[in-house]
Formats: structure tokens, sequence, C-alpha cells
């Protein structure tokens, strides 16, 4: 079953209103005149507060925009962005307060992320991607160690190098093989 990614969505919806309510009782420390000292720390609090919300707002209508409409819209990327760094840690908390797990808020959020990723339909060239594979996909019998030259692999069809090495080939990517996750 797949992530529904109206949970992360709600909780940084959620994330919000929790900005909204700080913002509102900056806003009533403001009005209910606290010393005069106070009342130009409160104004500027207030303004960055409100803009900071803004953005937010601004940023999460284009994810949701993004998500329905199935397009990007290049402008809001870095709102969307922005709103997601801001939020994310405040969603992840509301989410334990609700009794949300984290790797179900996670997989909402990587569901999300998906679909703006894909809704971007970038074009790369071929020559410019990278297959990057782990060595462990190689017969460990195999007497040719292809983690240091993948041209090494005699392509005798015995693991899925061959495999790859002719998708390779077929779509001009670059192939690589790594010993292990660091060198990745």
């Amino acid at each position: 079953m797949r992530p529904k990614k109206r949970i992360f969505i709600g909780l940084l919806l959620g994330s919000l209103i929790f900005f909204v309510l700080i913002t509102y009782g900056i806003f009533y420390l403001y009005f209910n005149r606290v010393s005069y000292i106070y009342q130009n720390i409160m104004i500027a609090a207030l303004a960055i507060a409100v803009i900071i919300i803004f953005i937010i707002f601004l940023g999460i209508g284009a994810i949701v925009l993004t998500i329905f409409s199935t397009k990007t819209y290049p402008p809001l990327q870095k709102l969307m962005s922005m709103a997601v760094k801001i939020l994310y840690p405040t969603a992840i908390k509301l989410g334990k307060i609700l009794n949300i797990s984290k790797e179900r808020i996670r997989a909402s959020f990587i569901e999300v992320n998906n679909h703006l990723v894909l809704s971007n339909r970038y074009k790369v060239k071929p020559d410019r991607l990278l297959i990057l594979v782990p060595h462990c996909i190689q017969k460990s019998s195999c007497p040719y160690k292809i983690t240091n030259n993948i041209k090494n692999c005699k392509r005798c069809g015995k693991c899925q190098i061959t495999d790859l090495l002719n998708l390779s080939d077929q779509y001009g990517t670059k192939l690589a093989v790594v010993s292990g996750g660091t060198l990745a």
C-alpha cells in the first residue's frame, strides 16, 4: 500500500497553524501594552513572523498545486523548498504528538517529494547519467573483479552485470560498480 500524501501535507498545515498561533501570541502581547521597550521588539518579531508565515503558506499552496496539476511551476520551487525545510521538523514533532510514526510521516514525505520531482520532468542527456550499483550484484565466484574497471566483465551472463552493461550501452549512460556505501 502506497503512503498517503495527505499525511505529510496535513502535518505541514498543522505546523503552519502552530506558527500562526505563536504569531498571534506575539500580536496579543504587543496590543496588551507590554512595556515600551518591548513594543519595538514585538513589532519586528511580528513583521518577521508574518513574512515567514506568508512564505510558508505560499510554499504549501505551491506543493498542493503541483500535486493536483502534475505540472511544475519553476518560480514556486524555492517557496516549496523553504516551506518543507522550515516545517518538516515541526511536522515530525506534531506527528509524534498525534501518535503518527516517524516512518509513516517519512514515507508520506517521500511520496510527496517523488511527486514533486517527477512533475519537474527533468531532461538529462544519457551521457550525464550514472548507474551506480553495489559490487554484491556480481557473482562472488567470478574471477574478474569489476570494482576498479567495469570493462573487466566478460559478459558471461551469470550475474546481473551483463544486463546492466547492455542497458548502459543501449542508452549511452555511464555505469560504475562500487565496493561500499561510503565510496558511493
